[in-house]
Order: structure tokens, then sequence, then C-alpha cells
């Protein structure tokens, strides 16, 4: 296993969820997110580099794991750990 290959697995993966998460919350779901139903802008800035830090600390334990235990089945083993694993928002059972 090549542990940079790895690391940039997860970061990349990190760069994705990140505009992801931007695009469903900034952009698409905006008039969802109302005042009375969420912390002040000022509080959830302060606490977003904790949550980007727990983000790739997530993607490089997933990146890990799929290299150990996945990488050497194929492309469908690939696809059916990502579908079941539980940072997937297609979870399967």
């Amino acid at each position: 296993m090549n542990f940079a290959r790895v690391a940039v697995a997860a970061v990349v993966a990190w760069i994705v969820s990140l505009g992801i998460g931007y695009l469903s919350n900034q952009v698409l779901f905006k008039d969802l997110f109302t005042p009375p139903f969420q912390r002040p802008e000022a509080q959830m800035n302060g606490l977003l580099p904790i949550g980007f830090v727990f983000l790739l600390v997530g993607r490089l334990v997933f990146a890990y794991a799929y290299a150990k235990y996945v990488a050497t089945g194929g492309a469908m083993q690939g696809i059916r750990f990502g579908c079941r694993s539980p940072s997937s928002p297609t979870a399967l059972p």
C-alpha cells in the first residue's frame, strides 16, 4: 500500500466533499436554512475549521480502509464498499 497515494486520494475526496457541501447548503437549500433553525453565522464560522479537520480525518480513515481491504478486488467491489460505508449518502444495507 502506497501511503502517499492514500493521502492524495483522501485530500481529493475532502476537496470534492467541501465543494458538494457548499453547493448543497449554500446554493440548493439556502432557503431551508433560516435563522430560527440554525446558530448565528459568527458562531458557525468559528467552528468551521474544526469541522474541516474532522472531515479530513474521516476521509483519511476511509481512504486507508479502502486501500487496505478493497483495492485488490476490482471496481465493483470498490463501488460496493463506497455505497455501504457510513460516510456515504447512499449507504445501502
